[in-house]
């Protein structure tokens, strides 16, 4: 601007070289340390980078965890194919053969020359152990088969969970449970031993919830021990799966057993509530079979009525027969004459029963 006047600024937002600010707001400059936690941005790819974690073993675990998914896969379709079509029914069988394609997985020497034929017997192994899996699963559908995808969703939110903090976690952290795992595992087989001659309930649903915790934490061992051999140079992905896949298979297998005993426990407490309404509604409603007027000794051991001698009709209090209560409506009255006859009652032929306290409460002595 000419004229020695002073220049302003001509940028949109300013006044005369201020910054507008919006009503309300404190004037001044921005104080250091401050930060606008809206003009941030967030690295998604940093929550994939393990730096502690070299690039080798990085492509080695993509190589574990594909496998892994692959018998996920073939494992589902043994245990949907032995639950649908049941054409395998010697669980005997099929775990021994499962076992066998393990021993002979770990005999045979991880090279080029073999990685196909011992990705078959890995294929062969899931698909055998999906089988055996069947009995289990059939238990479970009977009892309710929503049970299936919430023990696998557990399963798998478990299995995720422990296998991520393995894995952000700093290198060879949980590599000492291995002595504690193994021992818990040993305890566990003992106890499950003596219990098979024991026959205890409580026995058994503690060693699922010790089985359960054991296994968590075999997640967390597994992933770590496997990771510390493929930085020492051992790269046989296949039985490195086999340890993550055994693993998950256990937790399923728990979950499975646990929620299936917890909604038959469930289901039993129902139907005895159901049993006692049932049996109760009957009684309210009179629904005991009657006979013709006559007297009714008390057999033994069955004391009579309050004011009613020995032998004496049933419902006759000192010879008054009762009367119709006038606040009934009319049409429950005909029940006051229920009262003066001998019951068959729920517990055997003959032997009389006292009146249900619907029936009572119809009846006034008159």
């Amino acid at each position: 601007m000419s004229g020695g006047g002073v220049a302003q600024s001509s940028r949109p937002g300013t006044d005369g070289g201020r910054s507008l600010q919006p009503c309300g707001a404190a004037v001044g400059p921005p104080q250091p340390g401050t930060m606008n936690v809206f003009d941030r941005s967030i690295n998604f790819d940093a929550l994939f980078k393990f730096s502690h974690i070299s690039a080798s073993t990085q492509e080695h675990l993509k190589r574990v965890y594909g496998s892994f998914a692959i018998c996920m896969f073939v494992a589902a379709a043994g245990a949907y194919i032995n639950a649908v079509t049941h054409l395998f029914q010697f669980g005997l069988l099929t775990g021994l053969g499962a076992l066998g394609l393990m021993v002979w997985l770990t005999a045979t020497p991880h090279s080029r020359e073999t990685e196909q034929k011992r990705l078959g017997m890995l294929v062969g192994f899931a698909f055998l152990t999906g089988i055996n899996l069947g009995p289990l699963l059939q238990m479970c559908i009977s009892i309710n088969p929503s049970i299936i995808p919430t023990a696998f969703l557990g399963t798998a939110t478990i299995f995720a969970c422990f296998s991520l903090s393995a894995l952000y976690a700093r290198r060879r952290s949980y590599l000492y449970l291995g002595g504690f795992l193994l021992s818990g595992l040993t305890l566990m087989l003992l106890s499950s031993l003596i219990n098979a001659f024991v026959r205890s309930t409580w026995l058994f649903t503690a060693n699922l919830y010790v089985a359960l915790m054991i296994m968590c934490g075999f997640v967390l061992f597994d992933t770590q021990l496997i990771i510390e051999k493929a930085e020492s140079g051992d790269k046989d992905y296949i039985w490195h799966c086999v340890d993550l896949f055994l693993d998950f298979v256990n937790i399923f297998r728990e979950l499975l057993m646990i929620l299936g005993m917890a909604e038959n426990k469930k289901k039993e407490k129902n139907s005895l509530s159901l049993k006692g309404l049932r049996f109760a509604a009957e009684e309210a409603a009179g629904s005991f079979r009657t006979s013709s007027p006559q007297v009714c000794p008390a057999p033994a051991g069955v004391l009579p009525f309050p004011g009613r001698p020995q032998n004496q009709p049933r419902g006759v209090v000192g010879g008054t027969p009762p009367q119709p209560n006038p606040s009934v409506e009319p049409p429950l009255e005909h029940q006051c004459q229920e009262m003066n006859v001998c019951w068959e009652g729920p517990w055997g032929h003959g032997i009389p029963s006292a009146p249900s306290p619907a029936i009572s409460a119809l009846c006034t002595p008159g």
